[in-house]
C-alpha cells in the first residue's frame, strides 16, 4: 500500500528524522568507593580490591580481647569491627588519600555528613592516633576529646580492662592476673577520661610547672578542652587572663578536672 500524494503546495522530506542519543554520563570520580564491609575496627573494604585504613584512629585488632571486672573475656576486637560496619554503608564518601599503611591507602571517610573516625572514637571502639595526624591538628584535637569522653563514660573498649592496640600487637599473649583486673572502676577521679600518661604529666607539672610549661604540655597533648584550664589554674596563670588559645575551645573543661587542677595551684599560691 502506497501513501497518498501530499496536498497541493506541500512536499515530502525524504531525509530520515534525527536519531535520539543517550545523554553522556560522567565517569565516577577518581579514588576509592566502599562496599560497606568492615575488615576490622579501622579498616574497610573497597570496590577497587584494596582495603582502606581509616585515618587518625587505632582500633582493637580483630582477635583482641579485654576483661571485665570478674575477669571474663570481652571480645573488644569483634565489637570494634561490628561497630565500624554498622556506621559505614556503600554510600560513604572516601576523602583524599593522606598516606599509606602497610600497602593500604589511609583516608578519612564521611558517612551522611559525619566523620567516621570521630564516630568510632567517640563510641569507645577506637583510640585516637594523634602521632599520625600532624597535618590535621584540629582534627587530632577533636579525636582526642572524643576519646576522653568515651573513657570517662566507659564506652566500648573502655568498659573493659584491655591493652591498647599497639600493646596487643607487641604482646598478643598477655593475660592479666586477677588482682590486676579487680579495681574500683566506678570510683570517679579528677582526671577521668585522660590517658594515664597524660594524667601523670599534668599532675607533675601542676606541682611545680610554670604557666608556659603547662600550656606547652597541653598543646603537645592535643586535648583542646583542657588547655584553658591548665593555664588559668597554675600559680602564674591565675594572674590577669593572658591566655589566648591557638585553637577555639569547643567544649568546657569537666568540673572535676577544674577542681583537681585548681587545688595544687591554690596550694602554690599560698
Amino acid at each position: 500500500m502506497t501513501a497518498p500524494p501530499p496536498p497541493p503546495g506541500f512536499t515530502i522530506d525524504a531525509d530520515e528524522p534525527p536519531k535520539r542519543t543517550k545523554a553522556k554520563i560522567p565517569p565516577p570520580p577518581k579514588g576509592y568507593t566502599l562496599d560497606g564491609e568492615a575488615v576490622d575496627g579501622n579498616t574497610l573494604r573497597t570496590n577497587e580490591g584494596v582495603n582502606l585504613r581509616l585515618y587518625g584512629v587505632d582500633a582493637p585488632e580483630r582477635d583482641q580481647i579485654g576483661w571485665d571486672r570478674q575477669g571474663n573475656p570481652v571480645r573488644i576486637g569483634d565489637m570494634a569491627t561490628i561497630a565500624l560496619g554498622d556506621v559505614v554503608t556503600p554510600d560513604g564518601s572516601v576523602g583524599p588519600v593522606l598516606m599509606q599503611s602497610y600497602g593500604r591507602p589511609v583516608a578519612s571517610v564521611d558517612q551522611d555528613g559525619q566523620d567516621v573516625g570521630e564516630s568510632v572514637v567517640r563510641q569507645g571502639n577506637a583510640l585516637a592516633a594523634p602521632e599520625y595526624m600532624e597535618q590535621s591538628p584540629t582534627l587530632a584535637a577533636i579525636y582526642m576529646e572524643g576519646e576522653r569522653l568515651a573513657r570517662q563514660n566507659r564506652l566500648g573498649m573502655h568498659g573493659a580492662f584491655a591493652q591498647t592496640p599497639k600493646e596487643y600487637r607487641d604482646n598478643p599473649d598477655y593475660v592479666p592476673d586477677r588482682a590486676t583486673i579487680a579495681r574500683f572502676w566506678d570510683t570517679l577521679t579528677p582526671f577521668a577520661g585522660l590517658r594515664p600518661e597524660v594524667e601523670a604529666g599534668y599532675v607533675e607539672l601542676l606541682k611545680r610547672g610554670t604557666a608556659d610549661e603547662i600550656l606547652n604540655y597541653a598543646e603537645a597533648s592535643t586535648s583542646r578542652s583542657i588547655r584553658k584550664t591548665c593555664a588559668a589554674t597554675s600559680p602564674t596563670g591565675m594572674q590577669a587572663n593572658r591566655f589566648r588559645p591557638s585553637a577555639p575551645i569547643a567544649t568546657p573543661p569537666p568540673r572535676l578536672l577544674i577542681l583537681a587542677m585548681a587545688e595544687p595551684a591554690l596550694r602554690c599560691a599560698e
